[in-house]
């Protein structure tokens, strides 16, 4: 495989705004052209930070209430228990 396409292939799951900025990183602390493993360092490095908590739609947690419910009900008609009324 040639250098090319193994640094393709490598840095491909990074975007490309995070390649920019380890480029720039680079030109300010390596003399020489960094190695590959150097370089997806940088790239880590520059990645903007994950969101602490999952994003959760709306709509998909009304479904997944109704759902949850479903299973409580289910659990209480096989355990032969009778739900109180909220």
């Amino acid at each position: 495989m040639l250098a090319k396409e193994e640094w393709g292939e490598t840095l491909a799951g990074f975007e490309a705004e995070t390649i920019v900025k380890a480029v720039q990183l680079c030109r300010n602390r390596f003399e020489m052209p960094p190695t590959l493993p150097q370089f997806v360092r940088l790239c880590r490095q520059c990645r903007p930070p994950k969101l602490s908590r999952p994003v959760i739609i709306p709509s998909r947690r009304i479904q997944d209430i109704r759902i949850a419910e479903k299973h409580i009900q289910e659990w209480f008609r096989i355990l032969n228990i009778k739900r109180k009324a909220n």
